[in-house]
């Protein structure tokens, strides 16, 4: 950042408080601070940010154990100051703060993807002119049942054998998964660690797989499924079923009759 001829230096402030910022879907990782009643939260767009005054060696522990985005110190005037830096990184948001135990509310689960209950997950898609999020092949295809049981009982076993699918039947829709897709109409997804992804989409903050895995809460095997507005349903692993002609008869001719 550029320093205008107004913009206090480091040596001029007086003593710091203590302050940082973490990205909105990380917010399960302040659990541990919540019941701290020197922090106090505030949210601003995507970003959750805590202040407080000195902490105790032990509040110090818990806090370090928080994958911040950024630390820093704040002067009387609500400069803020990152490690060793005598230029400000920007200012204190405005108020109003929150003690975190009223800002930080849990959540209850997403619901599973055959019933299709969605949850919000403080994430958003947004559409991405990075060359990465149009490249990455898609390997879920979201199509009507109708079009699928036409298709699996034309296609070859061959190209039956290498996909699996999950039916929404109340939706009268299917997610297939696999390497070919067949080439239907549909909603293609892309996968960023355990998530779904509408092909053409990237999730905001750009969160590390392993990191969107750890505060999704996924068990082993599960998908969360992301819908262009942020929302998400959650697959289970033995919601999957193998792309025999059998199958998809059992499970899809109802819907055709």
């Amino acid at each position: 950042m550029t320093a205008s001829p107004s913009a206090p230096v480091a040596a001029a402030t007086s003593a710091p408080a203590w302050v940082a910022r973490l990205a909105v879907p990380l917010a399960t990782a302040l659990d541990p601070l919540r019941r701290l009643s020197s922090l106090e939260g505030r949210l601003t767009g995507t970003w959750i940010w805590v202040k407080g005054g000195p902490l105790t060696e032990s509040q110090q522990a818990l806090c370090a154990a928080v994958p911040w985005h950024n630390r820093f110190t704040s002067a009387a005037d609500g400069w803020l100051f990152e490690a060793d830096q005598s230029l400000p990184w920007g200012k204190l948001p405005d108020g109003p703060w929150r003690p975190l135990a009223e800002l930080l509310v849990p959540l209850a689960p997403p619901a599973s993807f055959p019933g299709e209950l969605r949850n919000r997950a403080l994430l958003e898609i947004q559409r991405s002119a990075a060359p990465a999020a149009h490249a990455t092949p898609a390997t879920l295809l979201m199509l009507p049942a109708a079009d699928w049981y036409a298709y699996a009982h034309t296609a070859p076993a061959l190209r039956l054998e290498r996909l699996s699918f999950v039916l929404n039947e109340a939706q009268g829709q299917v997610l297939l998964l696999g390497e070919p897709l067949p080439p239907l109409p549909g909603r293609r997804y892309y996968f960023h660690g355990p998530a779904a992804i509408p092909c053409g989409h990237a999730p905001f903050p750009a969160l590390q797989p392993a990191t969107l895995a750890t505060w999704l809460r996924l068990a082993e095997g599960e998908t969360a499924l992301f819908d262009e507005d942020g929302t998400y349903a959650r697959i289970s692993a033995d919601h999957w079923r193998p792309a025999s002609r059998s199958t998809v008869r059992v499970n899809c001719a109802p819907l055709n009759r």
